[in-house]
């Protein structure tokens, strides 16, 4: 028998909600008696600007936020702080008394608030060398399918926070709202002649729109990516550079409305696409009323994974864009990032100066994830 470090870990959600969002990667572990944990928080109205350990009501470990998180300055790019907000704690077991096993984690936002995000438990267990690795086989067994939850979770998470935001701001600034929008009702074909030119992705997801979505940012564009909000109109107006659902089904329809826009069709080897997609779109979509649900209807038709009507479907929208764009090269561009198409064809395409750093490699596949960003041109295998 073996003395073994364990943990118990309970996040706060509920709790903090209101003040702040928050997540953990995955969740905290002991390796060789040092307590290890990462994440990131946003503060919502006052910025989130540190993380505390506490027992007993003593302070154990203190940490700021420091460090860039792409995914959350991207979801809540509108929230304080939200460029920084990633953490990492090492501390050993030396500074934990084992004796009272309760730590509190909290976050601590600059108007000096304390945000409970999660209670760990820290104890000693014994356990045999057959049970080590009888959870080494179901951890190893359950790690693809806490992966393909996670990204679920992600584009849930998404679709919740911008739902939030909506009423928020719908709350705050109605009056201005409701005069852009009969302004936008009052529109005609003669003037829309007038709005300014637009940059639209329109690859079908997990084929690197969130690869390109960030080059673009670097690019100096205002970008958005999946649109998970009811007034589209509105997001695209506001953004030099929108991409995803449901941007890849309407592409034909916003052409007309910005007359001049560049439109940029993501494609990757189609067996590696169904791969993915089989893990994204496994599971069902328990709303049948949102936005989700809706823009998977329309991206394939059906709610779910189904080979052949993915295959068709991948066929079908390329040839669909290269015959709607055809004789039209200066305004249609189709890249292969997962194949290591990168700055090179994006730039001339765009007429922009190519950049003196990496192209954005976002969302890579567990074989490849050697580092978020790799020099290109290197052929790799993308989630999204």
């Amino acid at each position: 028998m073996k003395l073994l470090t364990k943990i118990n870990f309970n996040k706060k959600t509920e709790e903090a909600d209101k003040f702040c969002k928050f997540d953990f990667d995955p969740v905290p572990e002991v390796i060789e008696e040092h307590l290890k944990l990462s994440g990131w928080v946003v503060g919502i109205e006052s910025p989130a600007v540190g993380i505390e350990l506490i027992q007993d009501g003593q302070l154990v470990r203190e940490v700021p936020l420091t460090i860039d998180r792409p995914l959350p300055n991207q979801i809540y790019a509108t929230f304080p702080g939200a460029e920084q907000s990633g953490f990492i704690i090492d501390t050993t077991l030396e500074k934990i008394n084992l004796e009272s096993v309760h730590i509190l984690i909290q976050a601590v936002l600059e108007n000096f608030q304390r945000i409970p995000l999660a209670s760990l438990n820290v104890y000693k267990d014994e356990e045999t060398i057959q049970d080590l690795a009888q959870t080494k086989a179901e951890l190893d067994e359950t790690r693809e399918e806490l992966e393909r939850l996670q990204s679920q979770f992600d584009e849930v998470l998404a679709e919740l926070e911008q739902a939030h935001l909506q009423l928020h701001q719908t709350e705050q600034n109605q009056s201005e709202k409701g005069i852009l929008i009969n302004l936008g009702k009052k529109m005609t074909q003669e003037n829309a002649s007038k709005k300014p030119k637009k940059v639209f992705g329109i690859g079908l997801s997990k084929t690197g729109t969130t690869s390109l979505t960030l080059a673009m940012k670097l690019l100096g564009y205002k970008t958005k990516h999946y649109l998970l909000n009811c007034d589209v109109d509105l997001t695209i107006a506001n953004h030099d550079f929108v991409s995803d659902m449901p941007i890849q089904t309407r592409y034909k329809e916003y052409d007309k409305e910005y007359p001049g826009s560049k439109f940029i069709l993501t494609v990757r080897n189609k067996e590696s696409w169904l791969k993915s997609c089989s893990k994204h779109f496994r599971g069902h979509v328990r709303d049948k009323n949102s936005l989700r649900y809706k823009y998977r209807i329309e991206q394939t038709g059906i709610d779910g994974y189904n080979k052949e009507v993915f295959s068709k479907k991948y066929d079908q929208h390329i040839e669909d864009a290269k015959e709607y764009f055809k004789n039209r090269e200066a305004d249609f561009l189709i890249i292969d990032i997962c194949a290591g198409d990168g700055w090179d064809k994006l730039c001339e395409f765009l007429g922009k100066d190519v950049p003196d750093q990496p192209f954005p490699r976002a969302n890579v596949s567990k074989s490849k994830r050697a580092s978020s960003v790799v020099p290109q041109p290197v052929s790799v295998d993308f989630e999204k």
